[in-house]
């Protein structure tokens, strides 16, 4: 038998073409979001930096729905750095008049880090600009202000630490649009 595909396996895969592809097309009128965030520790209040791998969904009129996986300095100083995970709901606003290129946003996230005896868990807002290079490729520069409030553990009893701080910084982000 030749190395094709046989009749009913070829009308399948011709059906589940036709079903995938109004999904493709609501894929590429909502518009999805990739990033690149990076959080450098001289602009933050405490030294703390981050680096992470955004996702963001349009939802229409500018609202987002997103997260970042990253690695960073997420909790005490001393500890060095480790990974987080943060999920985020955004809203960028239409370009200003007087600089077409340039989109103001603001959004709040909801994240943290953990092993197996310390936990952080972070909770902030940021307010910032999406500077388009082109419709697909952008930058973006946000303000950053958020509480961390971290716990440390043991193996036997109860928590040993738990700490609340503010935090604040400056976060720098390449995005691509598709």
């Amino acid at each position: 038998m030749p190395k094709t595909l046989r009749p009913p396996l070829a009308a399948l895969a011709t059906g589940l073409v036709a079903l995938l592809a109004p999904l493709h097309g609501a894929a590429q009128e909502a518009r999805n979001e990739m990033g690149l965030h990076w959080s450098p520790g001289p602009l933050a209040s405490d030294d703390r930096r981050s680096r992470g791998i955004a996702y963001d969904r349009d939802f229409g009129n500018g609202w987002t729905l997103g997260g970042t996986l990253g690695y960073g300095r997420v909790e005490r100083l001393s500890e060095g750095d480790g990974l987080y995970g943060v999920l985020r709901i955004r809203k960028r606003f239409a370009p200003l008049p007087s600089w077409p290129s340039t989109s103001p946003q603001v959004g709040l996230e909801y994240g943290g880090t953990t092993d197996i005896w310390n936990t952080s868990e972070i909770v902030g807002g940021f307010v910032g600009l999406h500077f388009a290079a082109s419709p697909l490729l952008g930058f973006t520069a946000d303000a950053w202000f958020g509480r961390l409030r971290y716990e440390a553990g043991s193996l036997v009893g109860p928590t040993e630490t738990t700490r609340r701080e503010s935090l604040q910084n400056i976060r720098l982000g390449i995005v691509f649009r598709y």
